[in-house]
């Protein structure tokens, strides 16, 4: 991606997240989730006990046992590190 005159860099996606799907055996849990978030962006995640918060967070760090499945496009704009520990 490169900025035009006019563009923020803020305005940018830094973080895309395209189709994702998330199923055990024959029930799918997630169809077709699609997320951009852009630098500055802050993405909630919210539900009732038991709906599948961190088991979708713990997918996308691919942490998952082998009998879930999940597909998706993910993309990160270069450049941008993303922290996954302290």
């Amino acid at each position: 991606m490169h900025l035009t005159d006019e563009q923020n860099p803020n305005d940018l996606p830094i973080l895309v997240l395209q189709d994702y799907h998330l199923s055990l055996g024959d029930r799918v849990l997630i169809n077709g989730l699609t997320v951009t978030l852009s630098a500055g962006e802050i993405l909630g995640v919210v539900g009732r006990s038991g709906v599948g918060k961190s088991t979708v967070m713990l997918s996308l760090l691919g942490l998952l046992p082998s009998d879930f499945q999940a597909k998706a496009r993910l993309a990160v704009l270069e450049n941008q590190p993303i922290l996954l520990s302290k």
